[in-house]
């Protein structure tokens, strides 16, 4: 399908979308989308298109990309088939007809590619950190050593980083440290859909690692997913070859024989293990059980019998008896199923939210943070939207407060939820010392505190005092890590001052001229 037929494919489906939603609403258009958010809020928004809130911002940054790229002949491509691959899950949701009825390469193929952006993605990290040997002594410097243990059990002889799920590759990739040396292969005008390369990328690597878990679960590939592939590894490719910084061969990395592509596809297969391993633990819990509860049966039936006996000699029908042997039996299998389910992991998400928008920084510049309860403790990579994915923590933890720890000492979390299964936990978060700004107001030549100056900054307005002091507390809606001031004083020059760094234990001092 060409550029053209898919940008017209595309948009005809969003308008059918939209119209969907909202049946005064006839084409999709950003604005458009705006205002109808503004109506209803995102929450019942999604809900519609039945994405959580984390989901509708990637969706929404997908439909920026393919407005702002669709007609540009480098990436215009990439964009429309971020969107489309969105857009597949979307008009499932809501039983709108989206698909592509041929693709330009194969499924064979597009597993081939799979397996060769990991390889290729392993390799990078690898040259760029001087070799094997010296990746581990990087990791250690950027991971705990739980981690890389728990890759290094997992890896085969090509090195520590095939130990790693496709989400921990990527991390490890675009983690900042690591991704300051890798910036100058991959950036590229055919490849930066965001306002930065890393960004980018992470979306990119993001889908891939979607399409990757189809593969992985026997999922057929789709068409969609078969061209949006084929353009992310030929986009990786080119650039790969093109960049002076390294020596990798993209090209070597597709020759992959029938056999080895089904040990590929096993591979995927086998990080579901653990998750499989523990089905077996509780298999063999569950069988535990069936004894004991075999042996109490036993128990019962003896104990039974000899009310029986007693009870013949009282007139008690046999009817009676069964009825009570029945009901004693369907409690233990209740008491059993119960504890069985109220022991399960808890799975669950969290949404860092900001408390205010001019007082936060972007979630991927936060990389990681550390999640504590009562019973676990754990490091976290926080995605774009400020989501984080909580797996397999222990039952026990279950209503436990969820303290978080973030390694830039300047965040502090507002609210302390308790954990619950399968939810998304809101925690707002904000930056410290930008509740109260304090200012000196003094003259330029003499030093002298000034007194009556007004100041102005975020709609407030202050007055100095005889020792030239004003200080206020900022209101949550107002919080910004940075504010313009503008200082006024009776006999002075009119002062201002743009983008002034906040901090409530550094008073502002502000010298005015006559």
């Amino acid at each position: 399908m060409t550029n053209q037929l898919l940008i017209t494919e595309i948009q005809s489906t969003l308008n059918r979308i939209v119209l969907k939603i909202d049946a005064n609403s006839a084409e999709f258009s950003l604005a458009n989308w705006k205002t109808l958010k503004g109506k209803m809020s995102s929450s019942k928004l999604a809900s519609l298109i039945q994405l959580n809130d984390g989901m509708l911002n990637e969706f929404e940054e997908a439909l920026r990309q393919f407005y702002t790229h669709q007609n540009d002949s480098k990436k215009g491509r990439l964009a429309c088939l971020r969107v489309a691959l969105w857009l597949e899950t979307v008009t499932k949701n809501m039983s709108i007809p989206f698909e592509f009825e041929k693709a330009l390469s194969s499924e064979e193929i597009a597993i081939k590619q799979v397996r060769a952006l990991e390889l290729i993605i392993r390799d990078v990290i690898t040259e760029q950190l001087g070799g094997k040997e010296n990746v581990i002594l990087k990791l250690q410097e950027l991971f705990k050593q739980d981690v890389i243990d728990k890759w290094i059990k997992s890896a085969d002889q090509s090195g520590v980083l095939s130990g790693t799920t496709f989400s921990e590759l990527s991390n490890i990739l675009l983690d900042k440290n690591i991704f300051k040396g890798i910036e100058e292969i991959f950036h590229s005008s055919e490849i930066e859909l965001s306002k930065s390369t890393r960004d980018s990328l992470r979306y990119i690597l993001e889908d891939i690692r979607v399409i990757r878990n189809a593969i992985a679960h026997n999922k057929k590939v789709s068409n969609i997913q078969i061209e949006a592939l084929n353009e992310y590894y030929k986009t990786i490719a080119d650039i790969l070859k093109n960049a002076k910084k390294t020596q990798i061969d993209p090209d070597t990395y597709l020759d992959l024989s029938k056999s080895n592509m089904e040990d590929f596809i096993a591979s995927l297969k086998e990080d579901n293990k653990e998750i499989s391993g523990n089905i077996e633990s509780i298999k063999k819990s569950i069988d535990t059980i069936n004894v004991n509860i075999v042996k109490g049966f036993s128990e019962i039936n003896e104990k039974t019998e000899k009310i029986h006996e007693e009870l013949k000699s009282k007139w008690i029908s046999k009817k009676f008896l069964v009825l009570y042997t029945i009901i004693l039996t369907l409690s233990v299998v209740i008491i059993v199923a119960y504890n069985s389910f109220s022991n399960r992991k808890i799975n669950t998400k969290i949404q860092l939210s900001w408390l205010s928008e001019k007082a936060s920084y972007k979630f991927q510049e936060l990389d990681k943070l550390s999640i504590q309860t009562d019973n676990f403790k754990g490091d976290y990579f926080i995605n774009s939207s400020g989501i984080i994915d909580l797996t397999d923590i222990p039952s026990e933890n279950l209503n436990k407060p969820i303290i978080l720890s973030f390694q830039n000492s300047k965040l502090y979390q507002l609210d302390t939820p308790l954990i619950v299964r399968d939810g998304i936990i809101t925690i707002r978060i904000s930056i410290k010392n930008l509740d109260q700004v304090n200012f000196i107001i003094r003259d330029l030549n003499t030093g002298e505190p000034l007194n009556e100056a007004s100041i102005q900054f975020s709609g407030i307005q202050l007055t100095s005092d005889p020792f030239g002091k004003a200080s206020a507390t900022i209101p949550p809606n107002k919080l910004s890590k940075f504010i313009d001031i503008e200082v006024m004083g009776k006999g002075y020059k009119y002062y201002k001052l743009n983008d002034v760094l906040v901090n409530s234990k550094t008073p502002i001092e502000i010298l005015l001229e006559k």
